[in-house]
Order: structure tokens, then sequence, then C-alpha cells
């Protein structure tokens, strides 16, 4: 799963370091080649765990943390459709 944040790597660095540690089997990683001012940064994020469900739940749990991370700031989280090209479709969460 991906999501854009509306942030520089810099400062969403923090919460991602905060992720790693307090949720187990999540990697998170900025995609900072296709970073841009207009469009944000784009995150990749994957879940490991016994099935579906228990993936689906640490995903859900991060991208709230991001959500909650952003709107703090004032700034937006969106899920992605797809990144061809270093494009990518924003659908707001």
């Amino acid at each position: 799963m991906s999501v854009i944040v509306s942030m520089r790597e810099s400062e969403i660095s923090p919460l991602i370091d905060e992720i790693c540690r307090g949720i187990p089997d999540v990697y998170v990683k900025p995609l900072i080649k296709y970073y841009g001012p207009d469009s944000g940064l784009p995150i990749k994020i994957l879940a490991f765990g016994e099935g579906r469900s228990a993936c689906a739940r640490k995903l859900a749990s991060v991208i709230e943390h991001m959500r909650t991370f952003a709107e703090a700031r004032r700034r937006d989280v969106a899920l992605v459709k797809g990144m061809p090209r270093g494009r990518a479709r924003r659908n707001p969460l």
C-alpha cells in the first residue's frame, strides 16, 4: 500500500521511526525520488503477519498514525492508486 503525505521527508521521518519501533513487522519507506512540492511525498507501507487480517490491521494502524500526525500539522495524507513513471493519483482518506 502507498500513501502520499504533503510533507517533506525530514518532517515525516520522526513518525516513521516511531512507527517502525512501535508496530512490529511493518516496513515504511519514503520514496524521495518521487517527491514534488505540489504533489507531496509518496510512502510505501508493507506489513507482515499471520494472515491478511493481521496485515490489514497493521496497515490501518500505520495510516491512522500518519493521518493524525499530518492533521496536527495541517497537512494531508492520501491513498495512492498506482505510481506509473513517478506519477500518482491521490485519493483523500
